[in-house]
């Protein structure tokens, strides 16, 4: 009994030293809450999961992204199939996941993968060599700091599980340079707290902290109308769907009712083409 009541005071412990160690970044300066998640997000801190990936057969990577839990992906390739982007671009490169399934669906537009490091994008055009996957296309975006020429040639934007980690200040400066891009569509897979739903775009500066990670609740669809896009939110969820809400939030400009139906109706089809692939999966 005296040994179960020192674990588990130590487990509340650990806990508790974990929750301050969240508050104290979100209080800090804006150059240390970048750097810290930079440092976090290294080539260097994902290289040891990426070898295991690489390791896998192209056949199961396919199977991977096929097999995704997420609805998210099926509305990516529904809103590409309908509004045909002559360039798309996935934030975030990790994986590559959007530009894989772009490649993997036949979309015939340029793809590209960003991301902030350099050598994670090198790491990826090594990794992808000799396969399907070789068309993929590497740029170097620094979501903090979007500069001009990142969505000059851009029509279609998306990033699953990336723009959480982006400060709220970096939001905003992203958000306004989409606005001056040609980007017609940004298809965000994200979480969200209660608080930072809503459409109003006088409320789209409060971005809420999380109380367990060092990640945001943007107000992406308030955040979206002020910067000139419609929103639309949509369902996701993942397999910790108990421990964090996520969404998919669409912001589009020029995209007509019968577009997002036609968008969505695709979305529809290729996650019940997939279903038995993703429960077969399912573990």
């Amino acid at each position: 009994m005296r040994n179960f009541l020192i674990r588990a005071l130590s487990a509340l412990v650990r806990l508790l030293d974990g929750r301050a160690a969240v508050r104290r970044f979100f209080s800090a300066p804006y150059p240390e809450r970048v750097q810290f998640i930079k440092q976090a997000y290294s080539h260097e801190h994902k290289k040891g999961r990426m070898a295991s990936y690489f390791r896998r057969s192209d056949a199961e990577r396919e199977q991977e992204v096929r097999a995704n839990f997420r609805p998210y992906m099926d509305y990516v390739w529904g809103y590409t199939k309908v509004l045909q982007p002559k360039a798309a671009m996935q934030l975030g490169a990790f994986v590559a996941t959007e530009a894989q399934l772009w490649v993997r669906e036949g979309y015939p537009g340029r793809i590209w993968a960003s991301d902030y490091s350099q050598e994670h994008l090198d790491y990826l055009r090594e990794g992808f060599k000799g396969s399907e996957l070789e068309r993929i296309e590497f740029r170097r975006v620094d979501l903090e700091v979007p500069g001009p020429a990142d969505f000059a040639d851009i029509e279609m934007v998306a990033g699953i599980a990336v723009l959480s980690n982006i400060q709220p200040e970096g939001m905003e400066r992203l958000l306004a340079a989409l606005a001056k891009s040609p980007v017609r569509c940004f298809m965000i897979g994200d979480m969200y707290d209660r608080g930072s739903l809503g459409i109003d775009p006088a409320k789209a500066g409060a971005s809420m902290p999380l109380k367990s990670a060092r990640n945001w609740a943007h107000p992406y669809l308030a955040l979206g109308r002020k910067h000139g896009f419609d929103s639309l939110f949509l369902p996701d969820f993942t397999y910790a769907a108990y421990e964090d809400v996520r969404g998919a939030f669409i912001l589009t400009r020029g995209v007509d009712r019968k577009s997002h139906e036609a968008a969505l109706a695709i979305a529809c089809s290729r996650y019940l083409d997939r279903h038995d692939a993703i429960w077969s999966a399912y573990k």
